[in-house]
């Protein structure tokens, strides 16, 4: 857990560094106005805990597919770029 929440505040930084740097604003995403604690739950805890091995595949399989596209259009416009 502790892993998570050091890659989220590191994006977060990296992010907020992207924004300040062209002169953007921050966007500040949800906030406890936008969520109500004291809701119903939509899903039961063992939702949460179970999480079918294909679709975790499918969306892994996705971002990878995408990671190894963007390197190769990169490679190709630097190519034709530089």
């Amino acid at each position: 857990m502790n892993q998570d929440f050091h890659i989220s505040n590191n994006h977060i930084e990296v992010l907020t560094n992207f924004f300040t740097s062209e002169d953007f604003p921050v966007p500040q995403g949800f906030t406890d106005k936008d969520v109500n604690v004291n809701a119903k739950l939509l899903f039961s805890d063992s939702f949460f805990l179970y999480s079918r091995s294909d679709t975790k595949k499918l969306f892994h399989d996705c971002i990878m597919q995408t990671v190894a596209l963007d390197q190769k259009v990169t490679e190709v416009i630097q190519s034709k770029c530089f």
